[in-house]
């Protein structure tokens, strides 16, 4: 049995986990966290599968999330923010450290944190 650390594309984020590799058997992934969505999944698509280095986490987010692109927020982990739940904004920017900075209603700005934050990436709207 072989384990890497990897990070696997779940809908446009990436969760840090250990993909398992066993002879004559299906590989499957193991986030880190496992209070997340599920416990293990099993690899069907291996382009899901982002080695596990800084640099990839951040070329990950930049070649995601382009600026303009449509973002609804599901749930900030720190409440300082008055912007709620469902609301839709775009992104302004994506940092060096993969953090997502973005434009929501009334022009308030949000930084949004992959892995911390709660967000779904929206077909693109006209909102502005």
């Amino acid at each position: 049995m072989r384990m890497t650390r990897v990070y696997y594309n779940d809908n446009g984020i990436l969760l840090p986990g250990l993909m398992v590799q066993r002879l004559l058997r299906k590989s499957f992934f193991v986030p880190f966290d496992s209070g997340g969505t599920f416990t293990h999944r099993y690899i069907q698509d291996k382009k899901k599968l982002i080695p596990y280095t800084h640099k990839s986490y951040q070329t990950f987010y930049k070649n995601t999330y382009h600026p303009g692109t449509c973002i609804m927020l599901l749930c900030k982990k720190s409440n300082t923010a008055s912007i709620p739940a469902g609301t839709i904004g775009h992104v302004d920017h994506v940092d060096d450290a993969g953090t997502l900075h973005c434009i929501f209603s009334h022009n308030r700005s949000l930084t949004l944190t992959p892995g911390v934050d709660v967000f779904r990436m929206m077909e693109n709207l006209d909102l502005y």
